[in-house]
């Protein structure tokens, strides 16, 4: 799709837009709930590409884009939380576990500031968090989510806390090919939809 921009500088065309961030199996971490509620922020992400692709009227862009953005804020929210129950539930090291929490932290203060952002400048704050969004959700879901989904289907399996921690180390020595094929993917998208 090409789209041009009228005279505010807001998307003028509309068409059939691609998703950027596409759902590949090699995204599954083999825990069913957590790739459902993957795939669920993925389709958020994807809505909030669709919003800056095809919106062509500024009020009715900005009040889809604040919908976007607050359905996103609540349902990182609950996918969090489901996440810290599930590494309080198998007994992580506090170490990873407070990474993980970090990392969340960040994250959740980074979609409020963009949010707060996104007032003032709402198509440019939400190119940039398309970019955002879409990486940081990939290195997640196949670095931090997928590490400790490995442990604990690995302690699920029978092995001890320091031999599920080891395989789901082993695992994740592997994944780094599975994250740049994953990255250059979103890449190539991101450079289609721009040049869209």
């Amino acid at each position: 799709m090409r789209f041009l921009q009228n005279d505010n500088g807001w998307p003028s065309g509309r068409g059939v837009v691609s998703d950027i961030f596409v759902w590949d199996r090699q995204f599954e971490t083999g825990i069913a709930e957590i790739d459902q509620q993957h795939r669920k922020l993925v389709q958020l992400i994807n809505g909030l590409g669709r919003i800056l692709a095809q919106e062509s009227q500024p009020e009715t862009f900005v009040r889809s884009l604040f919908r976007v953005f607050d359905e996103l804020a609540d349902y990182v929210e609950y996918h969090f939380e489901f996440e810290e129950e599930l590494m309080a539930k198998f007994n992580f090291d506090n170490k990873h576990e407070l990474g993980h929490k970090q990392v969340h932290a960040d994250f959740v203060r980074e979609i409020a500031q963009a949010r707060a952002e996104a007032k003032e400048h709402p198509a440019e704050v939400t190119g940039g968090m398309l970019t955002y969004l879409s990486k940081w959700l990939m290195t997640h879901i196949v670095g931090t989510d997928m590490r400790m989904a490995r442990e604990i289907l690995a302690t699920q399996s029978g092995l001890s806390g320091p031999e599920a921690k080891k395989q789901a180390g082993e695992f994740m020595a592997n994944a780094t090919e599975t994250l740049l094929h994953a990255m250059n993917r979103l890449y190539d998208n991101l450079a289609r939809r721009t040049q869209d």
